[in-house]
């Protein structure tokens, strides 16, 4: 499990001291989570070294705080604080600022360990992730109100990062805030936060955000978390959750500001790995098989995919399917011992037999289609329905399907998990 250093500011005892001052308004942030189906990115696993691209995540809850939102309750306060004082912080929509979005690339805060380089592609858009990596940077501004009437302002960027690992049951979340710019009244500012979970997990290593927020210079917190679906064949989800405030010694408390990740999934439910691992469940991972690697297998892929026959990115998924004798029927009907196997060659079939869509667990169930040079008697088709079979060179083949079990493994694909195939 990746583990990188933290640092705790030396004002914190000060901070906590100070908690007791003027407090103002306290808001809850949205709770209604927008569900989406899985978003589909890319990984070759044939190329020791590549990465996946990512894809935006469903939006979770806290991604946008409004002081608008917050205005009534902010009101109804400002009558109990002296000099009628307030300080509200929101997110602010940073599209239309690019200038912005080139600060972040140099700032320190960008720079922590294990951050990946595409985060930086993706700020002020919400969640973007892969299979173990989630990334969000947004753009917020406190503002400082008299009597409702603004008289300071401190702008700062968020950066979120979480990041799991397909064979540990553990699971961080790191949040820094990086204050780029103040003007007016502010006093001094801190930070003070803390990390929760919720859903199948357990807080393992709470860390706490806290620390005074000096220009130009980063706050930052991390907490890790773990599975507790760690039985055989269990599966949990969860989603962990930063909540902090503002301190000013001008103005008191701000309200709380919360970040929830997307969903995660822990789960000892990968066939012949006997250990628990986590997973962003949501992200659609991408078999890539290379055409000068594997010229006769993928071939035949590209050649199914072309005819109609489902896997391909940006159509509908394959899903994984792990019972064996499932497996064994999907590759009896699709490679019947009846078929000659000419010297050196071996039957290859797809949608492969390890997944539902295949010859006998396909749910309309299909007829066999093949292709002028797959040295099998059996018609052309087209369309979403059936499979495909072809004859292929043997060693290929057998490489192929280790290429297939290690992409499962990897990749942490479980029973219905769904994944594409691409060929390059």
């Amino acid at each position: 499990m990746r583990k990188r250093t933290k640092r705790l500011a030396p004002v914190l005892a000060l901070l906590f001291a100070l908690l007791p001052l003027q407090s103002v308004a306290s808001a809850q942030s949205p709770t209604d989570v927008a569900e989406a189906p899985g978003v589909a990115g890319a990984r070759d696993v044939s190329q020791a070294g590549e990465h996946p691209a990512p894809a935006k995540a469903a939006r979770s809850a806290g991604e946008h705080i409004s002081c608008d939102a917050l205005d009534k309750r902010l009101k109804s306060k400002r009558s109990k604080v002296p000099d009628g004082l307030s300080l509200c912080v929101e997110t602010t929509p940073r599209a239309d600022a690019p200038q912005l979005k080139q600060a972040t690339e140099k700032s320190p805060a960008l720079q922590a360990e294990d951050r990946p380089d595409w985060c930086n592609d993706h700020v002020f858009d919400g969640w973007w992730q892969t299979r173990t990596d989630a990334c969000m940077t947004r753009d917020v501004q406190g503002v400082f109100t008299r009597n409702g009437v603004p008289v300071g302002g401190v702008s700062f960027l968020e950066f979120n990062y979480s990041y799991s690992d397909t064979a540990s049951e553990q699971w961080a979340h790191q949040i820094e805030l990086y204050r780029y710019s103040t003007w007016g009244s502010t006093g001094t500012l801190f930070v003070v936060g803390s990390a929760r979970c919720s859903g199948d997990c357990a807080v393992r290593n709470a860390g706490v955000l806290g620390g005074r927020m000096n220009d130009r210079e980063d706050v930052d917190g991390e907490s890790f978390f773990a599975t507790t679906a760690t039985g055989s064949g269990q599966v949990g989800f969860a989603r962990t959750t930063w909540e902090y405030r503002i301190l000013s010694t001008y103005a008191g408390l701000s309200n709380e500001m919360e970040v929830e990740s997307p969903a995660s999934r822990g789960d000892n439910a990968l066939p012949g790995v006997y250990r628990p691992g986590v997973v962003f469940p949501e992200y659609t991972p991408t078999l890539n098989y290379s055409l000068a690697l594997y010229p006769q297998l993928a071939g035949h892929i590209r050649d199914a995919q072309n005819s109609g026959l489902p896997g391909a990115p940006g159509d509908t998924a394959l899903e994984r399917l792990t019972d064996t004798d499932k497996r064994d029927d999907n590759r009896n009907r699709s490679c019947p011992s009846r078929y000659p196997r000419p010297d050196g060659k071996s039957c290859d079939e797809y949608p492969f037999a390890s997944t539902w869509q295949g010859a006998s667990t396909a749910n309309p169930v299909g007829v066999a289609r093949t292709f002028g040079w797959c040295n099998i008697t059996e018609p052309s088709g087209t369309g979403p329905v059936g499979y495909s079979v072809c004859m292929i060179d043997a060693t290929e083949n057998s490489r192929g399907g280790s290429e297939l079990g290690s992409f499962y493994r990897t990749e942490r694909i479980i029973e219905k998990d769904a994944f594409f195939v691409d060929t390059y």
